[in-house]
């Protein structure tokens, strides 16, 4: 009996370890495939070249002028200026790392589309799943049924058993048929689906045992630790930093800007050249800029606040819906485990003691639990996924 058991049990972790390698498998097909991952993928690069583009020296003006004399003998005169302006070297280092907390938050908005992107690609999974355990659980009730049926027909042909009877187990048949029937036309949605994710390529989902779940013993703790990894929270914290140093930049842009340059004249038989040296003072456009810098930061840092009490809120729901849905499904197996009599129900029909209208009402209620066992199973992955979808 132990070596029974550690056999069974050998069986389920292998299955469970197929399961994990072949859905870690499909996500990472989805992951490569997908186009609209593809796509933003490019806009996040492209964002970050555009994000740098503000860090430069302002381009160089050159100025020529031509102007006539007059009275004509006095001749003519050119005028050649090249200028350059500058920042000081502070506001030049402020604006670099502007740039580079704005390529940070491109990059973490890239990862909470592609969690949302995986997320949709995880929640049709586990209905895969479902549905190919669904349809093995039919396939099974196909067979019963089907044998209840050809047992009937060949009671009825040798006078034994009647009409009625034959028919009730005819009606039980096609019921299961039909169900597979639907079965099948909802697995082939999501199958399509899947392709759409996967870039159009096919997607083979030959799974029929869900993943095991580890759900963490504290939430609190579990939270604090996982917080800086979901992507829209590192979002906010990233908006909220950078609108901190575009604070810090306001203020040092009160300072003049610089401009140097190089000057030549040119007139009848001479010439003047030398340096020239001006300043921009910031009175009247930058008027405002620090309060302005200074209320986003506030708000920045509100929205921040809000951001993690919200999906605190959400992810904690999901734990709670997690936990409860995993506690009914251990009670549906439970109940199922105690109150399975299929083979004794076949053989009270076959004995003639209870008739096809029993064995079904008796049959139907057993798989009415299997249905909404399985169907809670899902209901717990899927709450389990949408909990964990930071760390795929």
């Amino acid at each position: 009996m132990k070596k029974a058991t550690v056999t069974m049990m050998a069986v389920i972790t292998v299955s469970l370890l197929n399961a994990k390698t072949t859905v870690q498998t499909a996500i990472t097909d989805i992951e490569r495939n997908n186009i609209t991952l593809k796509a933003l993928r490019k806009a996040c690069d492209a964002e970050k070249i555009g994000n740098a583009t503000g860090n430069y020296l302002e381009d160089p003006e050159v100025e020529f002028s031509y102007s006539w004399g007059s009275p004509a003998d006095i001749g003519t005169r050119q005028d050649i200026s090249v200028t350059q302006s500058f920042d000081i070297p502070t506001i030049l280092g402020k604006k670099r790392k502007v740039a580079e907390m704005k390529n940070e938050m491109a990059e973490w908005q890239y990862r909470a589309d592609r969690m949302n992107i995986l997320l949709e690609a995880r929640l049709l999974l586990i209905d895969m799943v479902y549905y190919n355990k669904m349809l093995l659980e039919l396939a099974k009730r196909k067979t019963s049924a089907q044998a209840i049926m050809d047992a009937q027909k060949l009671r009825l042909d040798k006078g034994d058993g009647n009409i009625l009877e034959y028919n009730n187990a005819r009606m039980m048949f096609s019921t299961v048929e039909v169900e597979t029937e639907q079965m099948e036309t909802e697995r082939n949605a999501v199958h399509s689906q899947l392709v759409r994710l996967n870039g159009g390529s096919d997607v083979t989902v030959d799974l029929y045992e869900f993943e095991p779940i580890s759900l963490p013993l504290d939430f609190s703790e579990w939270f604090e630790r996982k917080a800086e990894t979901i992507p829209a929270l590192a979002y906010m914290a990233s908006s909220t930093a950078l609108s901190k140093k575009e604070l810090s930049v306001a203020k040092a842009m009160r300072f003049p800007a610089v401009s140097i340059g190089y000057v030549r004249e040119n007139t009848l038989g001479q010439y003047y050249h030398g340096v020239s040296v001006g300043m921009s003072i910031p009175l009247w456009n930058r008027k405002n800029t620090v309060r302005q810098a200074k209320v986003a930061a506030e708000a920045a840092q509100y929205r921040q606040d809000n951001a993690v009490s919200q999906y605190r809120g959400q992810l904690e729901v999901l734990y709670n819906r997690t936990s409860g849905l995993r506690k009914t499904v251990e009670e549906y197996r439970l109940m199922l485990r105690e109150t399975s009599s299929e083979a004794l129900l076949a053989k009270a029909l076959d004995a003639g003691e209870i008739s096809v209208i029993e064995y079904s009402v008796q049959m139907g209620a057993y798989y009415e639990l299997a249905d909404k066992a399985l169907a809670a199973e899902r209901e717990c992955q899927k709450a389990f996924a949408e909990l964990t979808a930071m760390e795929w």
